[in-house]
């Protein structure tokens, strides 16, 4: 594998984005449609630990710790309070996105305009529900950019980082191969699963272990600075 290069603060693997033929694009929503700085995911895990205090009866002293160990294990805390508990996972997933995202967010013309540059299938893949990707979308104006909304619910039992959740995504646009796909994802745990079963991984974050990631942008509109180098099908 060679080494990450540095190109206009973007790091790639050159000769790798040089050869590879992509598809369609994966996408998360949450800290990578939008910046981390906007705090949307900050209130969303405040929200989580109000629900396990208040709707689950978890010592509030508890919640962060065990919080973290649902998520270390489970791949979301939703999915081992399911285990656990015996949640409604609607009723999680109602509570916990309810938060002022049309307060926060609003329409990003220059990621709108990235994103309908790049002639490739774009997917948003995301652990948390359709409604609260199609809120985030639609504060953007980006709605109309994505084929389709791949979530929780249509991965279900699974979530990223594990490998089924991938191979549900894959069936569910109709794509055998992750090698035609590209992962787009601001955790690292994520792209170094989606890395390992193939598929082409671009991390936006400050992680710079290159073992995790194929490439790395500061924000997704700075994806159409590395695409054009690629062979798109």
């Amino acid at each position: 594998m060679p080494h990450l290069e540095e190109i206009s603060g973007i790091n790639l693997t050159s000769s790798i984005l040089a050869i590879m033929p992509f598809g369609a694009i994966l996408i998360d929503l949450d800290d990578t449609i939008y910046p981390s700085s906007s705090g949307i995911w900050t209130l969303i895990g405040q929200r989580i630990g109000v629900y396990m205090h208040e709707k689950v009866g978890i010592d509030s002293e508890l919640v962060p710790f065990l919080r973290r160990e649902l998520f270390l294990k489970y791949g979301t805390t939703m999915r081992g309070l399911k285990v656990l508990y015996d949640i409604d996972e609607s009723d999680y997933l109602r509570f916990v996105h309810d938060v002022p995202i049309e307060q926060i967010l609003s329409p990003n013309p220059n990621l709108r305009e990235t994103l309908e540059r790049i002639p490739i299938k774009k997917y948003i893949f995301t652990n948390a529900d359709s409604q609260h990707a199609n809120r985030v979308l639609n504060a953007l104006d980006i709605q109309n950019c994505f084929t389709d909304i791949i979530d929780i619910i249509k991965i279900s039992p699974f979530c990223k980082p594990q490998k089924e959740a991938f191979s549900q995504a894959l069936d569910l646009i109709n794509e055998q191969l992750p090698q035609n796909c590209i992962f787009i994802d601001d955790s690292f745990h994520n792209t170094k699963i989606a890395k390992e079963l193939g598929f082409f991984t671009i991390y936006i974050g400050q992680e710079t272990d290159s073992t995790k990631f194929d490439a790395r942008i500061g924000q997704l509109k700075d994806l159409d600075k590395i695409l054009p180098t690629l062979m798109i099908k």
